[in-house]
C-alpha cells in the first residue's frame, strides 16, 4: 500500500501574549490531546485522536506521535452480482480511517500519513485540534478559580517548490495570492516585509491575525520563492485560472512536498509507526531549528521529560 506524507508547521500559541505552546505543555498541550475529546463533524464523522504519546527521535528530541481516527459510517446502496448487473442494496458499515501524525517539539515542524483513502485530511486534523484545545481549556476553566488561556492554532503546510511548480503547469493565470498571517511560535520571519505583517503592524492595532492580497501576480518564479521561503510560517491561498478558464483555489495543503511512502499490507500499527518514525527522521525540512526554538525547548525541557514514553529512551 502507498500513501503520500505531507509536511506541515504545528503553530500553536497561548493567550492574549502568545505564549509558546511548549510553556503550556504539562499542562494544557499534552492533557488535551490525551484527553480522549471527540469532535462531531459537519458530515456526521467523528474524529478524536488515539494512541498519543511522547517520543524521543535519533537525534534525543522529544516528538509527539499519535493518530487522528474518523468514525464513520459507509452506506452501500448499489453493487454490481456475480454476472455484472447494477444492484440496489441496502448495507451499512462501520469505518474508522486514520491518518499518523509526528510533531517535533524543539521546532513544531511535523509530518503527516493518511493511511488509506478516506483518511482525515490535514484540515480535519487542523480543526480537530483546535477543538480539543478549547474543549479543554473551557472544561477546566469552568471547574477551577484559576483560567487557562486559550489556544491559537495554525496547522500550516509547509510549501515546496516543486510540488508549487506541477500545480501551476495548468494555470493560465494567477488571479489572487492571498498571504495569511498569524502569531508564530518561536519562528524567524523570513523577511522584513513578513517581520512588518505578522508582529509590529499586527500588534500595532491589537489583531491576533491579519492577510495581505496581492492582485494578478505576474512573476511565478517570485511566487514560488516567497511561499518557499514562507516555510509554513504564512498561510498562502492561490486563486487561479486553469487552461480550461476554470477558477479554482489552492491552498497550504496542496502546495506541500509529498513523499510516497510504502507499507506491507500485513504490516501491524506498531510497525507501520516505526517506519513513519523513521521515514520522518530522513526529511531535511523537518530537522530546521532556529535560536528561538532552541531557547523555548530547553527551557521547558523538564515539561516534557516525565511524560516520555520509558522504552524510547530520554533526551
Amino acid at each position: 500500500m502507498k500513501t503520500n506524507a505531507q509536511v506541515a508547521n504545528f503553530n500553536v500559541v497561548f493567550g492574549e501574549d502568545e505564549k509558546p505552546m511548549l510553556d503550556y505543555f504539562d499542562n494544557i498541550l499534552y492533557p488535551a490531546l490525551t484527553s480522549g475529546v471527540i469532535r462531531s463533524g459537519t458530515d456526521e464523522d467523528d474524529y478524536f485522536l488515539y494512541d498519543v504519546e511522547v517520543i524521543s527521535n535519533k537525534r534525543e528530541d522529544a516528538a509527539i506521535i499519535g493518530r487522528i481516527v474518523k468514525r464513520t459510517m459507509l452506506d452501500v446502496l448499489s453493487d454490481l452480482n456475480e454476472s455484472g448487473v447494477l444492484i440496489e442494496k441496502d448495507e451499512h458499515y462501520t469505518s474508522a480511517p486514520y491518518s499518523t501524525f509526528v510533531i517535533y517539539l524543539r521546532n513544531h515542524r511535523m509530518l503527516y500519513v493518511p493511511n488509506q483513502k478516506g483518511s482525515p485530511t490535514l484540515v480535519n486534523f487542523r480543526t480537530t485540534v483546535a477543538y480539543i484545545l478549547k474543549k479543554y481549556v473551557s472544561d477546566y476553566n469552568s471547574k477551577n478559580e484559576e483560567n487557562l488561556p486559550y489556544a491559537l492554532v495554525n496547522v500550516v503546510g509547509v510549501p515546496s517548490s516543486n510540488t508549487i511548480e506541477e500545480l501551476l503547469k495548468t494555470v493560465k493565470k494567477i488571479n489572487l495570492l492571498t498571504l495569511k498571517f498569524y502569531p508564530l511560535n518561536g519562528d524567524v520571519d523570513f523577511s522584513d516585509m513578513f517581520g512588518m505583517m505578522t508582529t509590529d503592524l499586527r500588534k500595532a492595532v491589537g489583531s491576533k491575525t491579519g492577510k495581505t492580497v496581492l492582485n494578478s501576480p505576474k512573476l511565478v518564479d517570485g511566487v514560488v520563492e516567497v511561499l518557499q521561503q514562507a516555510g509554513g510560517t504564512i498561510d498562502p491561498v492561490l486563486k487561479v485560472t486553469t487552461s480550461e478558464n476554470s477558477v479554482v483555489r489552492l491552498q497550504d495543503y496542496q502546495m506541500t512536498e509529498k513523499y510516497e511512502m510504502e507499507f506491507d499490507d500485513q504490516s501491524t500499527l506498531e510497525q507501520k509507526r516505526e517506519q513513519i518514525m523513521n521515514k520522518a527522521d530522513e526529511i531535511s525540512v523537518l530537522q530546521f531549528t532556529n535560536e528561538n526554538h532552541d531557547a523555548i525547548y530547553d527551557r521547558n525541557k523538564g515539561k516534557i521529560i516525565p511524560f516520555i514514553k520509558k522504552n524510547k529512551g530520554g533526551i
